[in-house]
């Protein structure tokens, strides 16, 4: 008997509350924690944490799709009530994982030897203390790493709150612990490991749940699952991810590294702004994550139609929500960057054209989340691996020659640009290449990101007005900003938002305030 449709849509939002609450703890720790640090740790000090932390954020670049590969597979096996099968492949995972994190280590030490030489301009008072925290670093990301594999495990069952009660504490933990250290002693690297061991320690909880299950489940495998859920078919099925990952190293990583080298003052102000990027990534992962297994489900039992349709919706939504928050954050910059600039050098409203360019930028880039959740779903992501390359390829071009002829926000523009090219390579090439997805390109484009874009305009125009006339941080440029904001919220609504959407919250809560 299939289950109920309410059923699953119940299903579908526990698990996006549970990975909501991950994203907002991983969010504590990837941005209050820096900016707390400005604040305790002064500008030298906090432009060099910046530098090692974007550092040490390379590694989860580098996780090879294993963790989506992992859900989806394990996604595959329950629904056939194959429980070894999910086993199986999450060791898998973690072999694999285990490899990238060792070799992750040894390029830590390696970085760590020559970084005096990749970053001249770093004081030299800092570089041993830089190095060595970066070391340190790399140590909890590896661990975070090999927690986002088990976490798959238990995503793939649609049970994500299981590492959310676990991860979550973990992540919080870590940026009280590392703030702490940061007050109490000031130092790079004590910081550094009151940030590295709550994750270590929540990552071996989570991995010993995982391992209480798996005697459970007992060892009987047949050689038929070794081979469809081992390493070498793991890696054969995200081998095209581990190139999107790769892509995304280019694309969303390597900016502040390329400041450091060309505009080392703008550190940050970019950090600043690529740290409100990575919060909006993460919460928008953290509420996609749980439509990977149900597209692969929804294919398996309605086929093709089904998908092509609920992707249009799902890219549509996924559009509003995306504009809807970087619309609320370019509202509230002009209130919090001068707070912030009250403990750094320099002016940091000065940057604010870099803060909306990456926002939207990176708002553009992810309004392809559903199209390649869908291509893994359909497993017909391996025909879709030029546009991120060649996005990939656009933004290291760019950015390397506007960030020399510009400084930071000639990087910045770089990466919007690639982003634009690549969303449309994304509606055009990919989905004629999968041979199977129907979805008009320029339909896509227009719900998924022309539409929202236009109708959060006004937020970003009137912004710069207020500060123009040096109204960022007094009650009337908020009031202006709220204003404004509401507006666009409005136009999203109605313009925007699926009309089966408005009219299903719209019921929900009607039904709500009847049974109070």
């Amino acid at each position: 008997m299939s289950e109920a449709p309410t059923g699953r849509v119940l299903l579908l939002v526990k698990n996006a509350l549970a990975n909501i609450v991950r994203a907002f703890s991983s969010s504590a720790v990837t941005v209050l924690l820096p900016l707390c640090l400005i604040v305790v740790l002064g500008h030298s000090e906090y432009s060099v944490w910046a530098l090692i932390f974007s550092l040490g954020a390379f590694v989860v670049y580098f996780d090879l799709g294993v963790p989506t590969t992992v859900q989806a597979m394990v996604g595959r096996a329950i629904s056939s009530d194959d429980q070894q099968a999910a086993i199986r492949v999450t060791k898998s995972g973690l072999k694999t994982s285990g490899l990238v994190s060792a070799i992750c280590f040894a390029a830590a030490i390696g970085g760590a030897l020559a970084f005096s030489r990749i970053f001249p301009d770093v004081p030299s008072r800092f570089e041993l203390d830089a190095t060595v925290a970066l070391v340190v670093l790399v140590i909890g990301q590896t661990s975070s790493l090999m927690g986002n594999t088990v976490s798959a495990y238990f995503a793939g069952q649609q049970r994500s709150f299981v590492p959310a009660l676990i991860l979550a504490p973990a992540r919080v933990l870590s940026l009280i612990v590392a703030l702490g250290a940061a007050i109490v002693s000031g130092e790079l690297v004590v910081t550094a490991v009151g940030y590295a061991a709550p994750l270590v320690i929540g990552t071996i909880v989570l991995f010993a749940r995982f391992r209480m299950e798996a005697r459970r489940a007992g060892v009987g495998e047949s050689e038929q699952t070794v081979k469809n859920y081992g390493v070498v078919a793991l890696m054969r099925y995200s081998g095209p991810l581990a190139i999107w990952g790769l892509c995304m190293l280019v694309t969303s990583g390597a900016g502040v590294i390329m400041v450091a080298r060309f505009d080392y003052s703008a550190v940050v102000p970019f950090s600043i702004a690529a740290l409100m990027v990575s919060a909006v990534a993460g919460l928008e992962s953290s509420i996609t994550a749980p439509l990977l297994p149900e597209l692969a489900r929804v294919h398996d039992r309605h086929g093709i139609d089904r998908v092509s349709v609920l992707t249009k919706s799902l890219s549509q939504l996924n559009g509003v929500f995306l504009f809807a928050v970087v619309a609320g954050l370019l509202m509230i910059s002009p209130t919090v960057l001068p707070l912030l600039a009250k403990k750094a050098d320099g002016d940091l409203m000065e940057y604010w054209p870099i803060l909306a360019i990456l926002l939207v930028g990176n708002a553009i880039h992810l309004a392809g989340t559903p199209l390649s959740l869908a291509l893994i779903a359909t497993k017909t992501h391996t025909r879709a691996v030029l546009p991120p390359v060649v996005e990939a390829v656009i933004s290291l071009v760019l950015s390397l020659w506007l960030g020399m002829q510009l400084g930071a926000i000639g990087v910045a523009l770089g990466i919007f640009i690639a982003g634009v090219v690549g969303l449309c390579l994304s509606f055009t090439w990919s989905v004629k290449l999968s041979r199977v997805l129907k979805l008009p390109a320029w339909e896509m484009l227009s719900v998924s990101a022309i539409r929202p874009i236009i109708l959060i305009l006004p937020v970003p125009v009137v912004t710069t007005i207020v500060i123009l006339q040096g109204g960022q941080g007094t009650w009337w440029g908020l009031l202006v900003g709220v204003v404004t904001l509401l507006g666009c919220y409005l136009l999203l609504w109605f313009v925007a938002l699926p009309e089966e959407s408005r009219r299903q919250t719209v019921l929900k809560v009607r039904q709500r305030i009847s049974k109070r």
